[in-house]
């Protein structure tokens, strides 16, 4: 009998061997065809996020960031869907969904340096940018009408229905919740305030049980996750 194997010598050459064995009981190799050494590159994932239905991750292959996408079922039957489009260049921190137009992502001024707020599902076709005060910034939560972005110690919330920063305050403890504003109250350990972004005015108070000022807010449906950095 015979059979064909692709194999490779200590060279570490790759070719396709035909084994034979004949009458006698002796084995031959015979190289069929030779294969050549192709370029491979690994790929790297820099950052991954799931919003309603929308899973995303950033691929790091051969130093170049790309923002890849698919949509995810997420009834009683998870199915995987259609390709989401590519958006290259977008690293970790610098895009999120949840704003009702679109994906929100960071790209930089090539005049002034400056991080710029676009939104849309088309690489293509963006929104009009809206200029940020600051530089190598990153995105924090996205919710249907605002867009919490951070840099140089200080925080924004953009209001992406009117194209406008609506509040600036220092880098704290802060998440989105619809069209409210969850954020710790440095003044007052184990307490997070809930604010109007457009007007600033606190609607609520949670008390979340312990004597730290949380460094870290996040929100899933009715539950908050807080860290400190003491704990």
């Amino acid at each position: 009998g015979q059979v064909l194997a692709l194999g490779r010598n200590a060279d570490g050459d790759r070719a396709i061997h035909l084994f034979h064995q004949n009458g006698i009981g002796i084995i031959s190799d015979l190289v069929m065809r030779e294969v050549p050494k192709v370029k491979t590159a690994d790929g790297e994932i820099g950052a991954l996020s799931l919003d309603r239905g929308r899973l995303r991750y950033v691929n790091s292959l051969v130093g170049k960031d790309t923002l890849h996408g698919k949509a995810v079922g997420t009834g009683l039957d998870p199915a995987e869907g259609a390709q989401l489009a590519d958006f290259p260049g977008l690293a970790a921190g610098r895009f999120a969904d949840g704003t009702d137009e679109g994906l929100a992502r960071l790209v930089t001024d090539p005049a002034t340096g400056k991080d710029t707020l676009v939104t849309g599902d088309d690489p293509e076709q963006p929104s009009e940018g809206l200029a940020l005060p600051g530089t190598g910034g990153r995105i924090l939560d996205a919710s249907p009408e605002f867009v919490l972005y951070q840099a140089g110690g200080r925080q924004y919330v953009v209001d992406t229905a009117r194209n406008l920063v609506v509040r600036d305050q220092p880098a704290q403890g802060a998440v989105l919740d619809g069209d409210r504003l969850i954020k710790s109250a440095p003044s007052k350990p184990g307490t997070v305030n809930v604010v109007d972004p457009r007007t600033g005015t606190v609607t609520g108070t949670h008390d979340i049980g312990t004597d730290c000022v949380p460094g870290e807010l996040q929100r899933s449906g009715t539950l908050l996750y807080w860290s400190c950095a003491a704990q």
